[in-house]
This record gives C-alpha cells, structure tokens and sequence, in this order.
C-alpha cells in the first residue's frame, strides 16, 4: 500500500489486543501488508485502556506485524478461535498523530465495537476506571454526568458529586439513597428492552471473574462494587418471591475491606433466604461471554 494508513478513532474503550488482530486480518484480507507511509492516529483513538494516542498507535502497529509479537499477545492471541490468522503488516514510516483525516483519504474497513450493553458490562465486572472515563467522556464529562444521575435518580444534585468520569477518588461522593435511584433508573430505563439491570452488571452464580471473583454473593444478585484504601460498598439487586426486587446499598468504612466483602455476602445470604431469592435468566445473549475479535465487526464498503 503506498500512503499513509490512517486510524480514525471514536471512542470504542475495549479495543485490545484481539480486536486490533481482527482488524490486521481484515487488512491482509484487503491484500495490504506493508505500508510505505505513516500509520496516522486521528480523534479518540485508545488501546488497551492507554488515553494516550501515540502510544495506541505504537501498540496498533505491534499488533498489526506478528513478527514482532510479545508473549503477552501470544497469549491473546491465544483466545482467540483455533486457526485464526496472524497479521502481517509492515509500517516503513513512524506513527504520527494528525488533528484531521486528509479529504483524499479513502475508506478501507469500518471497526465496530461490542455493543453498549456488552462494554458496560465487562466495565462494571472488571470495575475497569479507563473504560468508565472513555464512556463519561463520550456523553459531556464528570459534569455531565452528575447532573444527569441525580436527575435519573430523582435525588438533589449534592447526593452525586463527581470530579471525574470513573468516580474513582475520595473527592467523589454519592449516597446510599442515589446508588438505589440510579439502579432503578436503569431497570426502569430498559423496560422496553430485553435488557436488564442483571445485563450491565455482575451477578453472583453467573459471573466468576472481575470485581466478583472470590465473592460469596446469593445466584441471580445483580451488584456494583466500590472500593477504596478504607471503603466498601456494595450496591445491586435481590430478585424475591415474597417482595419483589429488593433493591440495596451497602457502605462500610474502616481498615478490614476483606472483612467487610465477607460480611456484606453474608447479610445478602440471609436476605436472599429471608424473601425467598428467585434468580433471573436473562433471555438475550448480553449473559453470554463477549466475543472480542469477532471479525464480523470489520465492515468493508462492500459488507
């Protein structure tokens, strides 16, 4: 390929490692394997949860060469279904990061990323603070989404007080009472949808990796962590025959986190048995495993 190959970003906060592969396959596909130019980075571009642009650029253009694999993308790569191809492109210049795409450039493949449900899903399991920015970003910022969680909430503003997009830092405030607004906002959002708050976020005898992975929670208890050095919190849902979805919020302060995880699992144990605990199925495929390097969401003009 002579020119410059050009990666123009829009957000997407779970592209790795085994999305980048797919989309180097796609390119071998379209019988590019070396490029004679720059590999150029415009907008929001991001890579394995780095902000930074030209480092993103710098890990595209590793993945894109398997010859110069690291193990760590072995090992990626090994996820990935047997007999997946491994990419070869070769970029002769350097990686440049541009403010605009050139009006001559022409579209080679369009990378979608997983759905909105699936990206919160995997951010909330993995409780992963990048994502949470990228996404807060994309909607106006730390801000902006104070103001809209309050409202969703139906809570004064000062129950949800951000200073950034992951709530992460003790200068982040938000009550009890807003942690349970916002959940059934949520649930109350996707009524027309096949979706449920079960679908965005953990849920215990389902989910066994992230946030929840050495959790004793009650099967089919939607939750969302929080942690700090001296705090956690824990904040979900307990479907019940007897009352219904319970909806809960749970802070403990002080220096025994592991204690305090251990004794919030209990009090959910007991409650679950109290009401009579009857888990959710989700009927939608949002329950399932994604499928990161599914290279069906690599559209050429012609797909």
């Amino acid at each position: 390929m002579k020119g410059d190959l050009i990666i123009k970003g829009s957000g997407d906060p779970l592209f790795v490692w085994e999305e980048a592969i797919a989309v180097g396959n796609k390119l071998n596909e379209l019988g590019i394997k070396e490029v004679t130019g720059n590999l150029i980075i415009v907008d929001n571009f991001a890579m394995n949860f780095k902000s930074d642009r030209q480092t993103s650029g710098q890990l595209l253009q590793l993945a894109f060469n398997s010859r110069r694999w690291t193990p760590i993308i072995q090992q990626q790569y090994q996820k990935l279904p047997p007999n997946t191809p491994k990419p070869q492109i070769t970029i002769q210049g350097t990686v440049k990061v541009e403010n605009q795409v050139p009006e001559t450039a022409k579209t080679l493949l369009t990378h979608q990323s997983l759905t909105m449900a699936e990206l919160l899903k995997q951010m909330n399991i993995y409780s992963n603070n990048v994502m949470s920015e990228m996404i807060a970003d994309s909607v106006g910022g730390a801000a902006v989404v104070s103001e809209m969680a309050a409202k969703a909430a139906k809570v004064d503003s000062q129950e949800v007080q951000l200073i950034n997009g992951s709530g992460l830092g003790v200068e982040n405030r938000i009550s009890p009472r807003a942690s349970v607004g916002m959940l059934k906002a949520i649930e109350e959002k996707l009524q027309d949808n096949p979706l449920s708050v079960a679908d965005l976020f953990p849920m215990g005898g389902r989910d066994t990796t992230g946030t929840v992975q050495w959790r004793n929670l009650p099967d089919g208890v939607a939750v969302k962590t929080g942690t700090l050095a001296q705090v956690s919190a824990l904040a979900g849902v307990i479907p019940t025959k007897e009352r219904g979805p319970v909806w809960f919020a749970i802070i403990n302060h002080g220096p025994n986190v592991d204690r305090f995880r251990v004794e919030q699992d209990r009090l959910l144990q007991k409650l679950a048995n109290h009401w009579n605990l009857t888990p959710v199925v989700s009927p939608v495929k949002a329950t399932q495993p994604v499928k990161l390097g599914d290279p069906k969401r690599n559209l050429t003009q012609e797909s």
